[in-house]
């Protein structure tokens, strides 16, 4: 038996704490205590990450209560006390008493970097156990062989059911339904191995075995509801046939129709089947005259309900060329005429097509052509001799309003401008203004002989406009006309006339008015239009012929023709038939003996699974015959004002859970009768007792033993300790001074050091921050 003692405790940026040591290697018993928030717990997390590799109780909480759709900010980690340290470690120094006084050291430690951590909470960056003696300065990953060696794999193994109990142990035990209340004492029994060699018989084998007999049983259903599809469609009478003839030529081609067709029996039976595709392509062969008919009258039909449209077409498609002309004619001529404005006039170009100009008169033409250079000089020198008048203006203006203000102080007689001698200075500002008001008359001139030249201008361009306007009316060609003909689909009216013409339908109508050429054109039609049996169903033989018929070759589109592909295909079938059917009868075969094969295992595995329920149900009888008086004793002292001082009795129903009883006889369970204080004495009693048999270490740790335990209860749990467990090594904590106080002063007097350790004053002197 290797005994192991914990002797100090090192948390670094782990949770609320910053740095802290905690030493207890000089101590049997360690008391927390302290308010709610100050790190009692956080020591306890630490010890159970380092010797487990996680913190069930938040696992718990990730797996029950945590949305995995949620997504965290990595800001705060719960796991990281400053996200500004780069690294989170603990720290854990053991002592093992391997025996005969050889006792070894060696200090165990998990350790992470703050940006690797991940929330809500990810103990994978902890997975690394690292081990090193304590004379020895480098750490290294911990091996199996070296864990068992010192007794360590067997303390990790068993801390958490033999050794640890924490708060949320006893409060979910509280809350938990029955079925939940039996899986926490089976695991506090340790029937893990038993359990996990059930579970993978049952969710690993057992549940592949049930997939994979159900996917051979649902392939062999399909496989019997092929057999059974082709047996359904028959063999059919073939007949003989004249061999191999492709229906459809050029580029077209149908799977069905190959030499060596590839179809399932679903596809063949679609073909060959009463009022199947042969049978439709067959109907639609034998009354093709009358389908004929019906598609020309269908598209007659059609063209009767557009006849304005044709019309319109018939009349004025042979004008197309005149339309033209008339949209280049507005676009060069007309349009920038009619937007044309005196300041614009630099950028002014008059053109007129060349199949107008004879019309317009070339030289009217020319003489506008003259007349706008005219404008043009003539706005050009306007503009110049403006821009150099305002000029003038402007500095005369200063002059004069110069002379005006000044006069008094001038003795001038000479202008300043031209240097004529005045004899007063009211004589030079008289003939200042007046050289200004003849400028201005002249430059009014000027202004009005451009107004004049560019109105004469668009009078010579107005006459060729009237007279090419004139002309296009005189022809038909009006913009009304041209709107109404640009709405036809010209595209396909024309390819439709044309079609009309090579079939004969339509001849080439007289030259009339519009009203006529529609009703001519009406006419033509109507006399196309032929009787046809309007009983046959055409709407269902379009798609037929659309999609098969028109594809087929001219001289093979007969009865003939079709009866020979049928009498093919279905040969081509019953070979295929006759194949499909044997392969499928040996599949069928083969599916029953790989069943039967798993049917065995699955037989064979039950026999193993029952097998190991019963080592199960005969190691938990054991266990309890070994725990149960211990339990009977230790419940009674705990609970010394519960069920007239006696202890709880524990009695397994074999397969199904364990309950406790007040007396032995009864089959009510002692749960439904007890107080929430009353279970977790329950649970401190259970624990003990399984320690007591079966944990090779004698170290206990309890996070608040007391928080929902009498007074009563929790003396008796004290005793309990100081005379069973008084060589044992205690880590416990409190929120209750008082506790923590009477648990010291208990245990002190059975000789077991004992030490309280006020959290306030320890989080003062280690920097730790309050959790939450």
């Amino acid at each position: 038996m290797c005994n192991i003692k914990i002797e100090k405790i090192r948390l670094h940026n782990f949770k609320g704490v910053d740095d802290m040591d905690i030493s207890i290697s000089d101590i049997s018993a360690l008391i927390l205590g302290g308010k709610n928030g100050f790190g009692k717990t956080t020591i306890f997390d630490a010890l159970e990450l380092v010797l487990t590799e996680r913190i069930a109780r938040y696992s718990e909480y990730r797996d029950t209560f945590i949305d995995g759709r949620r997504a965290y900010s990595q800001e705060e980690r719960p796991l990281v006390c400053s996200m500004d340290v780069p690294d989170i470690s603990i720290e854990v120094t053991v002592s093992i008493d391997l025996g005969d006084g050889h006792v070894e050291r060696r200090i165990l430690s998990r350790n992470a970097m703050t940006a690797d951590m991940k929330n809500p909470i990810d103990f994978d960056v902890f997975r690394e156990l690292k081990i090193r003696e304590m004379e020895a300065g480098q750490s290294h990953v911990a091996t199996k062989e070296e864990l068992d060696a010192l007794g360590l794999s067997t303390f990790r193994e068993q801390f958490d059911t033999l050794n640890y109990m924490s708060q949320e142990e006893a409060t979910h035990f509280i809350k938990s339904k029955d079925t939940k209340r039996v899986e926490a004492v089976q695991f506090l029994f340790n029937t893990l191995p038993y359990d996990s060699r059930i579970n993978k018989i049952d969710k690993m084998l057992l549940k592949g075995l049930k997939e994979k007999t159900d996917a051979l049983r649902q392939q062999k259903q399909q496989k019997e509801q092929t057999i059974q599809a082709l047996r359904q469609y028959g063999s059919g009478e073939a007949g003989e046939a004249n061999g191999y003839q492709r229906l459809f030529q050029g580029g077209t081609a149908f799977n069905w129709d190959a030499e060596q067709p590839n179809l399932s029996h679903e596809e063949y039976a679609q073909l060959l089947r009463e009022g199947g595709l042969l049978d439709s392509i067959l109907h639609v062969i034998t009354h093709q005259e009358d389908y004929r008919r019906w598609k020309n009258c269908q598209a007659i039909t059609r063209l009767l309900e557009k006849t304005a449209d044709y019309a319109y077409y018939l009349q004025y498609h042979s004008r197309e060329s005149a339309f033209l002309l008339w949209r280049d004619y507005q676009r060069e001529t007309a349009i920038p005429f009619a937007k044309l404005e005196l300041q614009h006039i630099q950028e002014y170009q008059f053109v007129v097509n060349e199949r107008l100009r004879d019309l317009a008169g070339l030289k009217k033409l020319e003489a506008i052509q003259e007349q706008l250079r005219l404008v043009k000089e003539d706005y050009k020198a306007a503009t110049e001799t403006q821009r150099a008048y305002d000029e003038m203006l402007e500095q005369r203006n200063r002059l004069a309003n110069h002379l005006k203000a000044h006069a008094d102080q001038l003795t001038i007689q000479r202008c300043p401008l031209c240097g004529q001698s005045y004899e007063t200075m009211q004589k030079l500002q008289d003939s200042v203004e007046s050289t200004l008001q003849l400028q201005l008359s002249s430059f009014t001139v000027l202004n009005d002989q451009v107004s004049k030249n560019y109105a004469r201008l668009k009078e010579m361009v107005n006459e060729v406009v009237e007279v090419l306007n004139s002309s296009f009316q005189e022809r038909g060609v009006t913009p009304a006309v041209i709107a109404r003909y640009n709405e036809l689909d010209k595209e396909k009216i024309s390819r439709n006339v044309q079609l009309l013409r090579e079939k004969g339908i339509l001849a080439d109508l007289p030259k009339a008015a519009l009203a006529e050429t529609e009703r001519a054109f009406r006419e033509e039609l109507q006399t196309k239009l032929q009787d046809y049996n309007v009983e046959l169903g055409y709407d269902t033989m379009k798609p037929v012929y659309d999609g098969y018929v028109r594809y087929i070759a001219q001289d093979l589109r007969n009865v003939d023709s079709i009866q020979q592909k049928r009498i093919y295909l279905q040969q081509f079938w019953n070979r295929r038939k006759s194949q499909q059917m044997e392969q499928l009868t040996q599949d069928v075969t083969a599916i029953d003996r790989k069943m039967a094969q798993y049917n065995q295992l699955e037989s064979q595995l039950k026999q193993i699974r029952d097998a190991i329920v019963a080592q199960k149900n005969a190691y938990l009888r054991k266990v309890i015959t070994d725990v149960e008086i211990l339990f009977y004793i230790y419940s009674g002292r705990i609970m010394q004002d519960s069920f007239y001082g006696r202890g709880l009795f524990m009695k397994n129903v074999q397969g199904k859970y364990i309950y406790f009883v007040s007396k032995y006889n009864s089959d009510v369970d002692a749960l439904y009768k007890m107080s929430s204080g009353q279970l977790v004495a329950l649970m401190l009693a259970l624990l003990l007792s399984l320690n007591k048999l079966y944990s090779r270490s004698k170290f206990l740790a309890i996070d608040d033993p007391v928080q929902t335990i009498d007074d009563i209860n929790a003396w008796g749990f004290t005793e309990t300790l100081r005379h069973e467990f008084r060589d044992y090594q205690f880590l416990f904590s409190t929120h209750e001074l008082s506790y923590g106080s009477f648990l010291r002063y208990k245990l002190s007097n059975m000789k077991i050091d004992a030490r309280y350790v006020d959290m306030m004053e320890l989080r003062k002197s280690a920097d730790i921050l309050p959790e939450g």
